[in-house]
C-alpha cells in the first residue's frame, strides 16, 4: 500500500505519466529532437520510487536552466541587437546533427511551436551554430542582404560532396570570395577571370533566358514529341503502374537533349539511368558518406563524370545543337587557374542535376493533382490549346507544338505550377555570413556561421496561406491559390520581365477566357504579390536560382505536351499518395508509393 500511494502521489507531478511499465517525463526543451519523452524504470519499490522522484527533478532543474538560458540569451545587447536563441540540445558534442539527419521534418516543425514563427534560433552542428531563419519579415531581410552575406559555401558544399569535386580543385573554388554578383565584394581580391560563382551563375542566367531559353525550350518540344511517338501505347488503353516512371524518361531524355544536343543523346544513351541511379543517393553524398557504402550511387556518379570529361574532349561546335550554356561555362574555365578537367566535368554533371533532379518530381505531383480532378483537367487543357502554334501540324514532329511565351503566361497553369512547387518543395536555401557579422532587423548574426531558411516552413507557415480560404488551408493543394480577381489591388506576381520570355512574349498576348468549370470561374490572373517571402522555392534576392525561368518551362511544357499526347486516368483518384522524405530540405519531394494508371495515345495524334 505504502509503494502505491507513492506512485500514486509521484503521476500527479505535472509533465510525468504514469504508465503500466514505466514513467515518461515529457521535456521537450532539452531534447535532441526538441520534443521526445525520457522513461524511467516503474518502481517496484519505496527506495526505486524515491529514485524516480529525484531523477524527475533533477530533470526538472535542467528543464529551468533552459528556461533561464533562453531569457538570458533573449535579452538585448548593447546596440540593441539580440543573440538568436539557442535551441537547447542534450549531447554536447552531437547538438542537433542527429535530428538534422534523421528527423529534419520534425525539427523544423518543432521551432516555429517553441520559439514562435518569426525569428532566427541556433542549432548546434559538433564544433559550430548554424542559424535558422522563419517568417517572412526576416527571410526578406536575408535576401536584401549583400553586404555582409554570401551564397557561395553552400554551393561549396554540393560541389565537394555530392558532385565529387576534387579537393585541389576545391582550393581555388574555396578562395573565390567574391560573390555570385555582377560586382565583386569589396573584400575580394580574386582576379576576374578567377571569379568562379560569378561566372557560373552568369553563364545560366544568359542562356537561360530570352531567345536562347525559347530555343531551347523548341528543342525540347521536339525532342518530347519524337519520344511520345516511338512509345509502344497506342489507341487502346494499356494498364500501368507506376505514373512517376512513366513520366520521368520522357521529361528527362528531352531535357538532357535539349540542352547537351542530339549528338551527346545518340552517344550517351546511359546518361539518363546513370544519372538517377547516381541521384537515388544524393542526400547521402551532401551529408559526405563515403561512395563504397553506395556501390551502385557511386558507378552511376562516376559514369556521368566520365561521359562529361569525354564529351568535353571530343566536342564538335560546328554540329552542336544543344544550348550555348556549357560552351560559356568551358570558355571561361579555360582561363582559370587551378581547376582541373575532372573538376569541370564534376560541375557539368551538377548543372545538369539542378535540371533533372527536382522538375521530374515536381512534374510528377502536378500531374498527379491534375489528372484525379476532372474539372481541373478541362480548365487546365483548354488553356494549353489555346496556346498550339498555327505552323506546326500534330504529324510534323520538327515543329514545336506550342507558343512557348504564350503557354508561360496562362494564369491557372502559373497556379498551378506556383502550387505544385509551394507543396512539394522541401528545399535549404544556404547563405553565409562571409564578410562580417549580420544583422538582421533585430538580431545578430555572427561572422562565419551558415544561415538556412527552409522553404518548407515558408511554404507551410499558416500565416502566409491559411487566411485565404479556411476550406483551403497551408497542407491542402489549391489549384487557385495564386488566382486575384483582375480588379484586384495586387498586380500580377509573375510580369513579362520576370518570365524568362521577356523579349518574345507579344504585349497584347491575353489568358484566354476560362471554360465553364468549378475550376476557373471567375475569370481570374495569376499573382505572387501577396507571398513575397513567402514563396521561395528559388530562393530570393540577387542570388536566387539563375536557371527557375527553365525550371517553370521544363514542367509546363512537359505537362502540356505528354497531356496532349496521351489520355491518363490515374487509379484510385480519391487516394492520398504518400511523400518520400529521403530528399527533405534538397529540393522537390519524390512520391513515396507508386500510382497505378491506364494510357492510351489520344487520336489523331
Amino acid at each position: 500500500m505504502k509503494d502505491m500511494a507513492h506512485s500514486q502521489n509521484l503521476s500527479s507531478y505535472a509533465g510525468v505519466v504514469s504508465m503500466t511499465r514505466g514513467y515518461f517525463v515529457d521535456l521537450p526543451l532539452i531534447t535532441v529532437a526538441l520534443h521526445s519523452k525520457f522513461e524511467l524504470p516503474a518502481p517496484t519499490s519505496a527506495w526505486s520510487t524515491q529514485l524516480a522522484l529525484i531523477s524527475f527533478m533533477l530533470l526538472s532543474l535542467l528543464g529551468t536552466g533552459a528556461a533561464v538560458f533562453l531569457r538570458r540569451a533573449q535579452e538585448p545587447s548593447e546596440d540593441c541587437l539580440r543573440k538568436p536563441l539557442q535551441v537547447p540540445y542534450l549531447l554536447p558534442v552531437v547538438g542537433h546533427l542527429l535530428s538534422f539527419f534523421r528527423a529534419p521534418q520534425q525539427l523544423f516543425a518543432a521551432i516555429p511551436t517553441l520559439f514562435g514563427p518569426s525569428g532566427i534560433v541556433r542549432l548546434n552542428f559538433g564544433t559550430q551554430d548554424v542559424y535558422i531563419v522563419s517568417g517572412t519579415e526576416y527571410i526578406k531581410a536575408v535576401w536584401k542582404d549583400t553586404k555582409s552575406m554570401s551564397s557561395c559555401d553552400g554551393l561549396s558544399l554540393a560541389l565537394r560532396n555530392l558532385f565529387g569535386t576534387p579537393r585541389r580543385d576545391m582550393i581555388c573554388i574555396k578562395n573565390d570570395k567574391s560573390g555570385s554578383s555582377h560586382d565583386p565584394h569589396p573584400q575580394s581580391s580574386t582576379r576576374p577571370e578567377d571569379r568562379i560563382f560569378h561566372h557560373m551563375f552568369k553563364a545560366t542566367a544568359d542562356t537561360l533566358t530570352g531567345a536562347n531559353l525559347n530555343t531551347t525550350a523548341s528543342k525540347f518540344q521536339i525532342a518530347m514529341k519524337r519520344r511520345i511517338e516511338e512509345t509502344p501505347v497506342q489507341q487502346e488503353w494499356v494498364e500501368m503502374d507506376n505514373l512517376f516512371g512513366f513520366l520521368r524518361p520522357l521529361i528527362a531524355n528531352a531535357t538532357v537533349e535539349a540542352v547537351c544536343g542530339t549528338a551527346f543523346v545518340e552517344k550517351y544513351p546511359d546518361f539518363v539511368e546513370n544519372f538517377y541511379d547516381f541521384n537515388d543517393k544524393a542526400t547521402s553524398f551532401l551529408y559526405g558518406w563515403p561512395g563504397f557504402l553506395m556501390p551502385r550511387a557511386n558507378r552511376g556518379r562516376e559514369r556521368c563524370i566520365a561521359i562529361m570529361q569525354e564529351w568535353r574532349k571530343t566536342f564538335d561546335e560546328q554540329g552542336f545543337d544543344g544550348n550555348p550554356m556549357m560552351l560559356h561555362r568551358w570558355s571561361y574555365f579555360s582561363k582559370m587557374k587551378g581547376v582541373s578537367e575532372y573538376g569541370v566535368a564534376c560541375q557539368d554533371v551538377g548543372i545538369v542535376w539542378g535540371m533533372l533532379a527536382n522538375s521530374v518530381s515536381a512534374a510528377f505531383w502536378l500531374f498527379w493533382h491534375t489528372l484525379r480532378d476532372p474539372s481541373l483537367l478541362a480548365a487546365a487543357t483548354a488553356e494549353i490549346n489555346a496556346c498550339t502554334t498555327a505552323t506546326a501540324p500534330q504529324s510534323d514532329s520538327d515543329h514545336p507544338p506550342f507558343d512557348t511565351p504564350k503557354l508561360m503566361n496562362q494564369p491557372l497553369l502559373q497556379s498551378l505550377y506556383a502550387e505544385t512547387l509551394r507543396k512539394y518543395i522541401a528545399v535549404y536555401i544556404t547563405r553565409t555570413t562571409e564578410y562580417s557579422d549580420a544583422s538582421i532587423l533585430d538580431h545578430r548574426m555572427r561572422r562565419g556561421r551558415m544561415v538556412i531558411v527552409n522553404s518548407a516552413t515558408a511554404h507551410m507557415d499558416k500565416r502566409n496561406w491559411d487566411h485565404q480560404a479556411s476550406s483551403h488551408p497551408a497542407t491542402s493543394f489549391w489549384a487557385e491559390r495564386f488566382l486575384v480577381p483582375p480588379n484586384n489591388d495586387t498586380k500580377p506576381g509573375i510580369r513579362r520581365a520576370d518570365s524568362g520570355y521577356a523579349s518574345l512574349a507579344s504585349s497584347t498576348t491575353k489568358p484566354p477566357p476560362p471554360p465553364t468549370s468549378t475550376c476557373s470561374a471567375p475569370h481570374k490572373i495569376f499573382s505572387l504579390d501577396r507571398h513575397k517571402g513567402a514563396w521561395i522555392p528559388f530562393g530570393g534576392g540577387p542570388h536566387q536560382c539563375p536557371g527557375r525561368h527553365w525550371v517553370k518551362t521544363q514542367i509546363l511544357l512537359g505537362f502540356a505536351i505528354i497531356a496532349s499526347g496521351y489520355e491518363i486516368e490515374v487509379k484510385e483518384p480519391g487516394r492520398e499518395v504518400s511523400v518520400h522524405g529521403g530528399r527533405y530540405g534538397l529540393g522537390a519531394l519524390m512520391p513515396g508509393e507508386r500510382v497505378g494508371f491506364r494510357v492510351r495515345r489520344r487520336r489523331g495524334r
